[in-house]
C-alpha cells in the first residue's frame, strides 16, 4: 500500500452553542445536554471505534464477543441522542453551520471547512486522543493499465496534492516537501504537525479485523441508525 493520506476522527462542536465543561472528552457525543442537536457519520467503521475509546476497550480485544457487546451498548445508549447519521461530511457541515447541530463526529476537513466559512467551531481534541488514521492505494492484481495507475499515483503523492490536502482539508499527507509552505502556526491550527508521529501516535489506531467481524458490526450498525 502507498500511503497517501493521514488525519483524525473527532469532534466538531459549535463553540458559542456548546461547553464542554473541562476537558474535551468522547463524553461530547454521548451529552444528553444536546439530545437531538449530535451528529455521527453514517460508516460503522468510525463509529464502532469511537465506542470502543468510549467504553474503555483495548483495541487489541476489540474481536472479542465481550467487547462487541460493549459497542454495542454504549451505541445503543448513545440512538437517542442522536439527530442525523449522513454518509457524507458535507450534510453534517451544513448541520452544524445552520445550528441544527451542535456537535458531531467528523474528520478533520469539516471543521477546517466550517472555519474558512467564519463558522465558530472547533475541532475537539479529546482526553486520550483522538482516533487517528491513514489511508492508501494498492495496486490490483489485475490492473489492466499499470502504467496509467502509476501516473495517477505519482500525482496523489507529490507536492501540489499534499498542499491541497494540507491547506484546504486539514489532512495530512505522505510527502514532507508538501508541508514546507505551511508555517508552524498554520499546521497547529489545522490539528497537523509536520512529524506525522506527533499526531498518529498520540491517537488511537484501528487495527484490522476479519471480515466476518467487520459484516457482523456493520449490520449491527445500520439497525442501530434504523432505531432497532
Amino acid at each position: 500500500m502507498i500511503p497517501f493520506v493521514w488525519g483524525q476522527t473527532s469532534i466538531t462542536y459549535r463553540t458559542v452553542l456548546y461547553d464542554p465543561e473541562g476537558e474535551e472528552s468522547r463524553d461530547i457525543l454521548w451529552d444528553e445536554r444536546i439530545a437531538g442537536q449530535i451528529g455521527m457519520l453514517a460508516t460503522g467503521d468510525d463509529a464502532r471505534w469511537c465506542a470502543a475509546i468510549k467504553a474503555g476497550l483495548p483495541f487489541e480485544a476489540i474481536h472479542t464477543d465481550a467487547a462487541f457487546d460493549a459497542i454495542a451498548a454504549v451505541l445503543r445508549a448513545q440512538r437517542p441522542l442522536v439527530r442525523t447519521c449522513p454518509d457524507d461530511t458535507t450534510s453534517l457541515a451544513q448541520a452544524l453551520a445552520s445550528g441544527e447541530l451542535v456537535a458531531a463526529m467528523t474528520w478533520n476537513s469539516t471543521a477546517v471547512e466550517l472555519t474558512f466559512g467564519e463558522i465558530p467551531v472547533r475541532f475537539a481534541q479529546p482526553k486520550g486522543g483522538a482516533l487517528t488514521w491513514v489511508c492508501g492505494f494498492m495496486m490490483h492484481r489485475d490492473a489492466p493499465s499499470p502504467d496509467r495507475a502509476y501516473d495517477v499515483l505519482d500525482a496523489l503523492i507529490g507536492v501540489p496534492s499534499g498542499e491541497f490536502l494540507i491547506g484546504d482539508y486539514g489532512y495530512g499527507h505522505c510527502n514532507s516537501r508538501a508541508f514546507d509552505a505551511f508555517d508552524d502556526e498554520t499546521l497547529a491550527a489545522l490539528t497537523l504537525a509536520r512529524d506525522p508521529s506527533v499526531i498518529l501516535d498520540a491517537g488511537h489506531r484501528s487495527l484490522p479485523q476479519s471480515p466476518e467481524w467487520n459484516a457482523r458490526m456493520n449490520t449491527f450498525y445500520e439497525r442501530i441508525k434504523a432505531g432497532f
